[in-house]
């Protein structure tokens, strides 16, 4: 089991089209493309996209292409877009053994945005924060009960109580950890969230 990586410039749908100009004609053929040759992972890098996301590519297949959109690094950003996104860098760790397990690129990433106050630091925005990940194979209802078995031991639970719940989310984009903090929510769950994370979970 290999991944692959494609730099490109690519759109996915639900961009905004009136500040973000950055596609790639016949950019979802080629993820069409890429999907069906079934030769392993693949890591599509979008590079210098000013509103940075990740997400797994709309095709039929179990091991979908990841889509990492990434923001500009040191661009001069456009005022219609200047209090909406940051220059950012990242680090991205592949894991190699479960993503040959799991038929699924597997891995985490650290993002880190500079502004004039600040400088580098942890990101804040929620679509790639400082902290998250990709091939998930756990569903969001799976924790939900887990919480909910753990609080009908103890009433509240800190973040080391919460050590198996951060396993178990490991892995999550920024997108199916919002989807596990809905459900969480619908469930009568209060939590305390920080960079992407639990840290505190009651009833």
């Amino acid at each position: 089991m290999r991944y692959h990586e494609c730099r490109t410039y690519y759109l996915k749908s639900g961009v905004d089209y009136d500040s973000d100009y950055e596609v790639m004609d016949g950019g979802q053929g080629l993820i069409y493309e890429i999907a069906k040759k079934d030769i392993g992972s693949w890591l599509v890098v979008h590079g210098h996209k000013h509103f940075a996301s990740i997400n797994e590519a709309a095709v039929d297949t179990h091991d979908k292409p990841l889509i990492f959109s990434a923001g500009s690094f040191s661009a001069k950003l456009y005022p219609s877009i200047n209090e909406r996104t940051s220059n950012q860098f990242y680090l991205i760790d592949i894991d190699i053994e479960k993503t040959e397990n799991e038929g699924i690129l597997t891995g985490t990433f650290e993002t880190h945005s500079w502004n004039i106050d600040q400088s580098w630091h942890p990101s804040t925005v929620r679509n790639l924060p400082y902290q998250g990940g990709f091939g998930s194979t756990i569903s969001p209802m799976k924790i939900v009960r887990k919480i909910n078995e753990m609080l009908d031991e103890q009433p509240f639970l800190n973040e080391r109580d919460l050590a198996p719940v951060h396993e178990m989310c490991k892995h999550y984009t920024p997108g199916r950890f919002e989807e596990l903090v809905n459900k969480l929510d619908r469930a009568n769950i209060k939590l305390e969230i920080a960079n992407n994370r639990i840290i505190e979970a009651s009833k």
